[in-house]
């Protein structure tokens, strides 16, 4: 018998004040602790983005920030940037544009993305400056420690911390393997 480390459990669990797409009814959930100017965090996403129509059954994606500021300057300006796009029901756009557009995350083209999306940038300019978001990021910061995060990207997988790759091959492996778990725990139970 393989022993294997416990995998952390993500607190606390996805809600509502988090960032999902995908049907609430969906069987799986994937839940990213990631930062918008981390390398892996935007391959991580170029992977798991497409399994939302891809595997059947359904899957839940989430996104909780986690930028590492030491390492990556322009991230948490990037994720407060993503928190007024959502303010405006305009999340997952600014976070599509944000990866797609990862080596320009200063200022002046955070603007622009908000213009792009129809948002008012001396808007923006102003929450971002005063730190109307700070405390939303601190809350993913400080529910990643509390998960065990400690880089990024870090995914969670139906609650559990995934402990492998975030390719698409990797990923559908592990929900496959979770859906045949599933199924033969509730054959028998």
């Amino acid at each position: 018998m393989r022993m294997t480390a416990p995998r952390p459990p993500l607190v606390p669990a996805l809600g509502q004040r988090d960032h999902i797409v995908g049907p609430p009814e969906a069987p799986h959930t994937l839940v990213i602790y990631g930062d918008y100017q981390c390398a892996h965090c935007k391959a991580a996403h170029d992977s798991l983005w497409p399994l939302l129509g891809r595997f059947p059954p359904p899957v839940r994606l989430g996104w909780r920030h986690f930028p590492l500021a030491r390492l990556h300057p322009l991230a948490r300006h990037a994720a407060m940037a993503a928190e007024f796009a959502g303010a405006a029901g305009k999340f997952w756009q600014m976070h599509g544009l944000l990866f797609y557009n990862q080596p320009r995350l200063e200022m002046d083209c955070l603007l622009a993305y908000a213009e792009q999306l129809g948002l008012v940038p001396g808007q923006m300019r102003s929450a971002l400056e005063q730190g109307v978001y700070a405390a939303r990021l601190q809350e993913d910061l400080s529910s990643g420690v509390r998960s065990g995060v400690n880089s990024t990207p870090t995914l969670y997988m139906n609650g559990r911390r995934h402990n492998g790759g975030y390719t698409q091959d990797v990923v559908l492996e592990v929900l496959a393997l979770e859906s045949a778990d599933g199924d033969s725990k509730g054959a028998a139970g």
